[in-house]
């Protein structure tokens, strides 16, 4: 039996304690092929990219636009402009008129966070982040837990079996003696019918047996992510329990909210919720956007970056939302909390 201890327990690798060296290569393979983990881990990085969009808002995007145009009309239509007749060609025809055009102009565009509301947006996608890092240690801890669980009870099914086979073994012969006696006499026919009655009952146990080693080794399967028949001739070779640990290290009772993954992405779910609170907040103030244009043009390609044909637009707009029927506040929770609470430190996750 073992002895609970007050030292910390080391969750990353908690299975090698049982000292069983199948149980340790079955878990290496569920952390590695298992669906319910991959998909974490997808989330995980779906929640760093969004950290990575909200902070872009901190800087000003800029846009590389160019073009190239030909025009030809049959007559010039700015021929007569100038005071002067238009010209005709020898056949009486009016003279046709050609023209290229080439420009190449910048967008830039940056909206200043003067109310914060781009800081909270990356505090919120940070902790929303940090939460996936949680559920993807929680999804660990209860695929390990899980493999484990199967395990033990596959091992204690193929002990059952075992004992049950004996258990057959020392009642058929225990039926060939009283067998033997009754036909010398010694015992009625009644002895050997309840010895072989006997025998038949603890033979109709083995059935239901070896359904449960079949369920357990298909539920390992599925956990490590491969077809239900994939482990049979691995599994199905009996072997021992695991050993049981000497000692248990359960810690002091307020370290396991510390080291419960799933306490610790609701605190981060919570926080991403309260920095939402702010940015909702900020919306009810001005926002500011500047925004320059600055452009290049020419007839003649060579000259396109010639300072005759530079020229740029610059403007600088706000925006403040004055009536939006209560829609704004709404989004604003009557209540809120401080997202200063306690930040957890990243798990170790095998991502």
């Amino acid at each position: 039996m073992s002895q609970p201890t007050a030292t910390t327990a080391d969750l990353q690798s908690w299975w090698s304690q049982l000292h069983d060296a199948q149980l340790n290569d079955l878990v290496q393979q569920a952390l590695r092929s298992n669906l319910d983990l991959q998909a974490a881990r997808v989330r995980v990085r779906e929640a760093r990219e969004q950290e990575i969009i909200a902070g872009s808002a901190y800087f000003p995007s800029v846009a590389l636009s160019g073009s190239a145009g030909h025009v030809w009309l049959n007559s010039n239509p700015l021929a007569g402009l100038g005071g002067s007749p238009p010209s005709s060609s020898s056949s009486g025809g009016a003279t046709p008129f050609s023209t290229s055009v080439y420009a190449l102009g910048f967008d830039a565009r940056w909206e200043p966070d003067l109310f914060g509301g781009t800081r909270r947006s990356v505090e919120a996608a940070r902790a929303s982040a940090e939460a996936t890092h949680w559920q993807l240690a929680d999804t660990q801890v209860s695929l390990t837990a899980e493999v484990a669980r199967d395990y033990v009870a596959l091992r204690a099914v193929q002990t059952r079996m075992a004992i049950l086979q004996d258990s057959i073994g020392h009642q058929q012969e225990q039926l060939t003696i009283v067998d033997a006696r009754a036909r010398f006499g010694f015992v009625t026919q009644l002895d050997v019918n309840q010895q072989r009655t006997q025998l038949d009952a603890t033979k109709a146990q083995l059935p239901s047996l070896q359904a449960e080693e079949s369920a357990q080794i298909h539920a390992l399967a599925v956990l490590l992510g491969r077809e239900p028949e994939n482990l049979s001739e691995e599994l199905r070779r009996a072997g021992p329990l695991p050993a049981v640990p000497a000692s248990l290290p359960v810690g002091l009772p307020g370290e396991l909210l510390r080291r419960r993954p799933d306490i610790r992405q609701a605190e981060r779910q919570l926080a991403a919720a309260n920095a939402q609170i702010d940015v909702a907040v900020a919306k009810l103030f001005p926002s500011v956007n500047l925004l320059a244009l600055p452009t290049m043009a020419s007839n003649v390609p060579g000259d396109l970056f010639s300072s005759q044909g530079l020229g740029y637009i610059a403007a600088g707009m706000i925006n403040w939302p004055l009536f939006e029927g209560s829609q704004l506040r709404a989004n604003v929770p009557p209540i809120s909390c401080s997202n200063r609470a306690r930040k957890w430190p990243a798990p170790n996750s095998r991502h």
